[in-house]
């Protein structure tokens, strides 16, 4: 599995922001939609929510499966003259609660009624 993902160019600079990234805009895209007025429109606000947190867990074991040595880390420069820095950083006490999260929380939108 994880030669496979390496293969496709799947690597933690890249999946932890979007583990970020994916739950957050995809938030805002939810909030965007129109108010639901009809079973529709709900249903298609709860579709997209769970697309997205369904994706939010696949990165999530994705981060799990090519972090062998179980700490992953990002680190960018943001404002040079300020000295601000962009860092992530999941290591092995913080992966598996990344990945409970991500779980949780499409647990808790499958396991919510409909109406």
């Amino acid at each position: 599995m994880t030669s496979v993902l390496t293969a496709l160019g799947v690597t933690s600079a890249w999946v932890l922001p979007m583990l970020l990234g994916v739950p957050f805009f995809g938030s805002l895209l939810v909030w965007l939609l129109p108010r639901a007025t009809t079973d529709l429109e709900a249903s298609l606000a709860r579709t997209v929510t769970i697309a997205l947190l369904a994706g939010t867990v696949g990165l999530a074991l994705a981060l799990w499966s090519i972090v062998p040595s179980g700490v992953a880390m990002v680190d960018y420069s943001w404002i040079d003259d300020f000295g601000a820095r962009f860092r992530l950083a999941a290591n092995g006490v913080s992966l598996p609660l990344v990945l409970l999260t991500a779980v949780l929380m499409l647990l808790s939108v499958l396991a919510t009624p409909r109406s």
